[in-house]
């Protein structure tokens, strides 16, 4: 799951924590930017919900929600020609990029709450990397701040892009100018099952973590 879905979970389950729900965002947050969280906030909220966007993933990745969807596009995009490592690397992150962009188009004011913690709670998120990151580390969440919620998670023909450049730093996982098109085929597929089923899955995933 990605950091709009984790948010949107965390609000079902902590309705009045966006405090909470930006420390689910988190571990994804940081790792846009490269970095890994190694330590512990100041604040205890921000680790719960670091805690929670772990249990989150368990239960995300070994739900059939997504397991099917992962297994049918893998296999759609390797007869299409894409390797086997390019092809799992865009059916494990693809259905989860689309998700976001349903979840956000619906309604985006959870994230922008939970976006809207970074300030205020910056200086307690920095114990969360080395010390010799921190600095950086407060530079990119601050960028996050900026730069907002994406705007195209919900177009299949720009995940795919997005997916490209990506995974273009993992030789095993990249795939080629000649396979965008592909992959924008096979996501556009998928994409009306993951926006008639987002609502409902939020709301299960809510109540299993609850």
């Amino acid at each position: 799951m990605n950091f709009v879905g984790h948010v949107a979970v965390a609000a079902r389950c902590a309705p009045e924590r966006p405090g909470f729900w930006l420390g689910s965002a988190l571990p994804d947050l940081a790792a846009m930017g490269g970095f890994r969280l190694l330590g512990a906030s100041a604040l205890d909220e921000i680790n719960d919900g670091i805690a929670f966007h772990h249990r989150t993933d368990a239960v995300f990745h070994g739900h059939v929600w997504f397991t099917e969807r992962m297994a049918g596009l893998r296999g759609d995009l390797m007869v299409s020609g894409l390797r086997r490592g390019a092809a799992r690397a865009v059916a494990h992150v693809g259905p989860e990029l689309l998700l976001d962009g349903r979840l956000l188009l619906d309604d985006d004011r959870q994230i922008q709450q939970a976006l809207g913690q970074i300030e205020p709670l910056l200086e307690a998120m920095l114990p969360l990397v080395d010390e010799s990151e921190r600095s950086s580390f407060g530079r990119h969440l601050t960028r996050v701040l900026e730069v907002g919620t994406p705007t195209d998670y919900h177009r299949a023909d720009r995940v795919a892009w997005r997916l490209q450049r990506i995974l273009a730093r993992r030789p095993r996982l990249a795939f080629g100018d000649e396979h965008v098109a592909v992959v924008a085929e096979h996501l556009d597929a998928a994409q009306d099952s993951i926006d008639h089923s987002a609502h409902d899955f939020v709301v299960e995933m809510g109540t299993r973590l609850a």
